[in-house]
């Protein structure tokens, strides 16, 4: 069942996270990235769920949609060089492919011309984001047929 969980880790982009700090909890959708087995997002430092990380690292987040989801619960830890490599990379290309329609009716001679200046800002790190990574504790996964079935993810 951890392989299922996985699975639908990476065939989604989107997840829902779920913070807290003094009691007051904070759902957020956020884009992410499987890099490995690893479950790696970014944010700005200033955001309230970035606080909240710093005070609590305690997380849940769902991913998927019905019928088939996981709720999975975790700690978040910072990413390592080579993580936050891997989702910058996961990043560009997402977007890249995202946009390549709008690329190619701006009339673009070079599909990556119009964007360059995005990727070296991700890549070079400009963009002053804060890296984590989310280790798994549980996930409660069900792909629609009973009640979601609870998984050690460690």
């Amino acid at each position: 069942m951890k392989n299922e969980v996985l699975r639908l880790l990476r065939g989604n982009t989107v997840m829902h996270l779920a913070t807290c700090l003094d009691n007051n909890p904070r759902s957020s959708i956020m884009e992410y990235g499987m890099v490995d087995d690893s479950l790696i997002f970014a944010t700005f430092p200033g955001t309230i769920k970035a606080k909240n990380i710093r005070e609590n690292p305690r997380v849940s987040l769902t991913v998927g949609g019905m019928p088939t989801y996981a709720a999975i619960d975790g700690t978040v830890t910072d990413a390592d060089i080579i993580e936050i490599e891997g989702l910058n990379k996961i990043l560009f290309e997402r977007h890249l492919l995202g946009i390549r329609h709008q690329i190619y009716s701006d009339r673009y001679t070079n599909p990556y011309e119009k964007y360059s200046d995005f990727k070296d800002m991700l890549m070079s790190g400009k963009m002053n984001l804060k890296y984590y990574r989310v280790i798994f504790d549980t996930a409660y996964y069900t792909h629609g047929k009973g009640p979601a079935v609870r998984i050690d993810m460690k």
